[in-house]
This record gives structure tokens, C-alpha cells and sequence, in this order.
């Protein structure tokens, strides 16, 4: 893999991201088809302190297709703890003998704990709002899942792909949100 010509990208803001979900699922962009393994990890941010291991730490097999994908923490058994902060990565293994080489990108999440306002929202409104509403009240990550949700149940609908490309580039995201606008041309 020429690094130069790879974008690998977390779908996460520069901070820390927020979600109301015990389970929620993460998301993360690659610019090119990979070849090599890629390393996904999620760590509560109080054990790298303590060196306690990783809540996941899973490797997939490659080939991965250029584009979005998702990392569901339901299907690991992973749940976060309201109040808690983690950190997630994505790691392309260029070399398993030289892991300085990987190619590395990574974000915060935290489970903020449940908003009756926020929930109050959602329950009076139609389904394809929902993710402005969580944007709207910086849950991000529920916001960008709910989008990409649609997305995969209806991929060819342009307005779709333009408001997570909206939001990716709200979060400085802006090879992720290319990606979306050009999709399916």
C-alpha cells in the first residue's frame, strides 16, 4: 500500500464524540482497496492509564473494499459505560514486523447518559429526522449511525449521501465526504 495515496479516516470528530447508545457502532473510511490486515481496537480511556487491556481488539482479513464500514460494538459485546470516555483505532498492518509503518487513525467516544429531551424528539418525529436531531444535539455518533443506516437501506439516494457528507465535512472529514458525493457516479 502507497501511504501517500491512502486516506484512512475515523468517522468521529476532532473531539470527543458523543452517543446516548450502550452499543453503538462505530464507523471508519478507507480511500483505496487494502490488502493487508487491518486492526480495529477500542479502549476505555482510564485503563490506557493503567495499562489494562483493550475492551476489543479484532483483526480483519483482507481484502477491504474502499469506502465506509462499520464496527457494530453490539456484535463484540462491547458496551460502553455512561460517563466513560474510550478511544478507538483503526490500524492498517503494513508490516506486522514494523508496526511503526502502520497507518493509523483514531477517535473519542462517550456515552452520555440518557437525555429524556433528546429521547422526547425522536419518539414525535418521523425517522429520516432522526439523525438532525442527534446532530443538532452534538450526539454525533448516533447522528452519522442513523445516516448511514438509511444510506445502506437506500444507496443510491443522493440526499442521503449528502447529508452525512455534510456532517463528515462539519467535522473536518473531507476525503470521507468526497467519497459520499461522488457514490454511484
Amino acid at each position: 500500500i502507497e501511504a501517500v495515496k491512502l486516506k484512512l479516516d475515523v468517522l468521529a470528530p476532532g473531539a470527543t464524540g458523543y452517543t446516548l447508545r450502550e452499543k453503538p457502532t462505530v464507523y471508519w473510511y478507507v480511500s483505496e482497496r487494502i490488502t493487508n490486515p487491518v486492526e480495529l481496537t477500542v479502549i476505555g480511556a482510564e485503563s490506557i492509564a493503567e495499562g489494562a487491556r483493550p475492551l476489543l481488539d479484532i483483526e480483519l482479513k483482507p481484502p477491504i473494499e474502499k469506502g465506509m464500514h462499520a464496527l457494530p460494538l453490539a456484535q463484540y459485546g462491547i458496551e460502553l459505560k455512561p460517563d466513560h470516555e474510550y478511544q478507538w483505532f483503526v490500524a492498517i498492518v503494513r508490516n506486522p514486523d514494523q508496526r511503526s509503518s502502520d497507518i493509523l487513525a483514531g477517535g473519542q467516544i462517550r456515552r452520555v447518559a440518557d437525555s429524556k429531551a433528546i429521547e422526547t424528539k425522536i419518539a414525535q418525529s418521523t425517522k429520516t429526522t432522526w439523525p438532525a436531531i442527534y446532530a443538532e444535539s452534538g450526539i454525533w455518533y448516533d447522528a452519522i449511525d442513523e445516516l448511514s443506516k438509511m444510506i445502506n437501506a437506500d444507496p443510491g439516494n443522493r440526499g442521503l449521501r449528502a447529508q452525512r457528507a455534510a456532517l463528515l465535512d462539519q467535522v473536518g472529514l473531507p476525503d470521507a465526504a468526497k467519497y459520499d458525493r461522488n457514490a454511484g457516479r
